[in-house]
């Protein structure tokens, strides 16, 4: 893959390509920029979002995980923190579109995207921050959220074919860590 990969990587629906992020780790930006390319040759890449990581692929496209850094006030103060966004391009590095428009506060960060609906009108992920992550889902077009689940931290692994159950990871390292199964 190349070196400075991380944040996840994904294969597309015919596992030819994949689209990952690299990033340089000497930077302080918090996500690098988002790719896809040949398995087979990686000369042959396309540049799809800058400060994004995580990408998804999909039906519909691949769905990224954008990130900034905004300012907020906590107990009088002001503190840096970062914001995220789900976004969705396509592999040729057209239609990139901001998907969610979550309103961060607190120690909230906002959406993360994690697994598509086999019929890719959805995107079943989280909206995390510090010692949370609720699972939720984010219609494809138009991003309307919906939380399925609030918990200290849910983590999306797998929607079932017909699109109406989600698998989930429930929990936090160190604690009680459940698979959980619930309706979309």
């Amino acid at each position: 893959l190349g070196t400075n990969v991380a944040y996840g990587a994904s294969f597309s629906p015919d596992s030819s390509q994949i689209a990952y992020s690299q990033q340089s780790f000497s930077s302080k930006a918090y996500a690098g920029t988002l790719y896809a390319g040949s398995l087979t040759d990686w000369a042959q890449r396309t540049t799809l979002l800058s400060s994004a990581m995580a990408p998804v692929w999909g039906p519909a496209g691949i769905a990224a995980t954008r990130y900034r850094n905004v300012v907020v006030r906590m107990g009088g103060h002001r503190m840096r923190m970062v914001q995220t966004q789900v976004w969705t391009v396509q592999p040729s590095g057209t239609g990139a579109a901001q998907l969610t428009h979550y309103r961060a506060s607190g120690l909230t960060s906002g959406p993360s995207a994690g697994v598509w609906t086999p019929s890719g009108n959805m995107i079943v992920g989280d909206i995390s921050g510090t010692d949370q992550g609720d699972l939720a889902t984010f219609a494809v077009p138009g991003g309307a959220t919906k939380v399925l689940n609030k918990t200290t931290i849910s983590g999306p692994v797998a929607v079932s074919t017909d699109g109406q159950r989600v698998l989930l990871n429930s929990g936090m390292d160190g604690s009680d860590v459940a698979i959980k199964v619930i309706g979309i």
